[in-house]
C-alpha cells in the first residue's frame, strides 16, 4: 500500500503532503485499519 501511494504522490502533477501515523497504540484503529 505504501509504495503505491509514494508513486500516486510522485506521479501528481500537483504538490501532495502525506503524513504517516503509527496505529499500533490504539486498539479500535489497529482493528478497523491495521493490516
Amino acid at each position: 500500500m505504501k509504495a503505491t501511494i509514494q508513486r500516486v504522490a510522485r506521479a501528481s502533477p500537483d504538490p501532495i503532503a502525506i503524513e504517516e501515523i503509527d496505529i499500533s497504540s490504539d486498539p479500535e484503529l489497529e482493528r478497523r485499519y491495521g493490516e
